[in-house]
């Protein structure tokens, strides 16, 4: 996977609450450190296949990912270390 900078801008579609009922599972891989990248997630009963890394960025106590899925679908996942807990946004292009 490579990280790639895409210019284009997206909307923000949906959004993982933070009570814990639809917390989305995130399968990484992890090297040197947690959550190094995103490689599948399973969120509102679907399994999505990380098939591209856009762009990957850090802020203080995170780790964001904006992602492509095999059906082609892009997502921002994000890696709250202090919480420890993921939270999945589903972004539309605009």
């Amino acid at each position: 996977m490579n990280n790639v900078s895409d210019d284009a801008s997206y909307d923000m579609l949906d959004s993982v609450s933070d009570n814990g009922l639809s917390d989305p599972e995130v399968r990484c891989y992890s090297g040197q450190t947690y959550a190094e990248r995103p490689e599948s997630f399973r969120w509102k009963g679907a399994e999505y296949q990380v098939t591209r890394i856009e762009k990957s960025w850090k802020e203080p106590g995170e780790k964001y990912f904006q992602v492509g899925t095999g059906d082609n679908k892009r997502f921002q996942l994000c890696y709250n270390v202090a919480n420890d807990k993921w939270s999945v946004t589903a972004l539309v292009r605009s």
